[in-house]
């Protein structure tokens, strides 16, 4: 009773926006214009034997209102968005992540000095969601030892040499790993991740990720929405390895 007692008055206080377009809402994640707008994706499964990552799920389409909203998750500081885009993940891709029956969940990890400076890693609180809801055990085991440039700074064969030599993961045996990440571009740091857990004795690794861009748009456009947004931007330069 007093529970929903506060829930109305934290409605009050702060009312219920969609997470895409900011619009006022009684309930849910999204609003009902979103809900039919955006680009979702036909089928959650979009890429198999992508490197060594086996299968990706992906829920949108990186295109729309969604820049924005993941821009808000990422750069300015809306963590709690965790919650509402893990939701809308497990509704598009839920049954098919449960019919994996991976042993780990894991998000692609950070360089602690980034991390720091941002307060959070995203892909990590949405796994930590992902893991209460499929009930799966949420890990650490895969680290980011190496600092480097942003991705969304990179071009194509600049985003898979920065990724080189980047991350060590503890001995796994077998295990089958369902690897996090927020935004696929060009798979790059999933790839790089998924053949290092590969290496540490994984037996397969399962990509999932909230958005992905589309494969025939120039990837460069996506970037620059995403620069658009970042507000460490003015501050990475040619001298300045900051994830």
């Amino acid at each position: 009773m007093m529970e929903r007692i506060l829930e109305r008055i934290l409605d009050w206080i702060f009312p219920r926006r969609c997470i895409f377009c900011g619009g006022l809402m009684e309930e849910g994640l999204i609003c009902e214009e979103c809900g039919e707008k955006l680009p979702w994706l036909e089928e959650p499964l979009c890429r198999s034997h992508m490197g060594r990552v086996e299968r990706l799920y992906a829920a949108l389409y990186y295109d729309g209102t969604v820049p924005n909203a993941m821009a808000k998750f990422k750069f300015r500081g809306r963590s709690q968005l965790s919650r509402c885009l893990a939701a809308l993940m497990l509704e598009r891709m839920g049954t098919e992540l449960r019919a994996e029956h991976c042993d780990r969940i894991l998000g692609v990890p950070m360089h602690p000095s980034r991390q720091r400076r941002r307060g959070y890693n995203q892909a990590q609180l949405l796994a930590r969601e992902l893991s209460v809801q499929l009930d799966i055990p949420y890990s650490s085991c895969l680290k980011k030892i190496k600092r480097s440039k942003q991705q969304h700074t990179l071009r194509g064969r600049e985003r898979k040499n920065a990724q080189k030599g980047s991350y060590r993961c503890q001995s796994l045996h077998g295990e089958k790993i369902l690897l996090v990440d927020d935004i696929c571009t060009s798979g790059e740091t999933l790839k790089e991740c998924a053949r290092v857990l590969r290496e540490a004795g994984a037996g397969c690794v399962i990509g999932a990720v909230v958005c992905k861009t589309p494969q025939y748009r120039d990837w460069k456009r996506e970037n620059d929405k995403m620069l658009a947004f970042d507000p460490f931007n003015e501050m990475i330069n040619d001298n300045e390895m900051s994830v």
